[in-house]
């Protein structure tokens, strides 16, 4: 199995490697311009799919309308916001798990993880932290939304990690 040139690489499953650390990480941007691969493999970009969640919460609205008061857009928000940092945890433990794969693809051995741009070790620390913010943020409305988004947590680790890791399952990858 080929590994990238100039990387140090681990064995993270049986018959599979990832970049541990690299040369172009530790060399790489300094101040702000370093943070933006980082950045980038939260996938920010995609947190537009989150405000469908907030449909539910006002169709939610619609039916009870007494628990319609001023504060409530925060509180939505509030939920949107919180969604979107446990979605990029998972984003971001999807793009280190799918790192050596994604090698051998034409397009996506650009991004940050297989061309080398960041520190796997310090992507997962990225991953705990923005999940754990996440669940702070949900535990912060109530119970039963910390409930859903560790949930959310789960189903991620679910998709990515070995030895189940839905997303390689016929059918179960949604």
């Amino acid at each position: 199995m080929s590994t990238l040139p100039e990387t140090v690489a681990t064995v993270v499953a049986p018959g599979s490697r990832l970049i541990a650390s690299s040369p172009k990480a530790e060399r790489g941007a300094s101040g702000l311009g370093a943070l933006v691969p980082y950045i980038a493999i939260a996938r920010p970009d995609h947190w537009f799919k989150n405000v469908f969640m907030a449909l539910g919460l006002v169709l939610a609205y619609f039916c009870h309308p007494e628990l319609f008061q001023a504060g409530t857009i925060w509180t939505v928000i509030w939920a949107v916001a919180t969604t979107c940092v446990i979605a990029s945890s998972n984003y971001v433990l999807n793009e280190i798990l799918d790192a050596p794969t994604d090698l051998s693809h034409p397009v996506k051995r650009n991004r940050p993880v297989p061309s080398g741009l960041i520190s796997v070790p310090i992507a997962y620390a990225e991953w705990i932290a923005l999940g754990a913010i996440g669940l702070t943020m949900a535990a912060t409305l109530n119970w039963p939304f910390f409930w859903s988004a560790l949930a959310l947590l789960v189903m991620g680790c679910i998709y990515n990690i070995p030895p189940v890791r839905s997303k390689d399952l016929p059918y179960l990858d949604c």
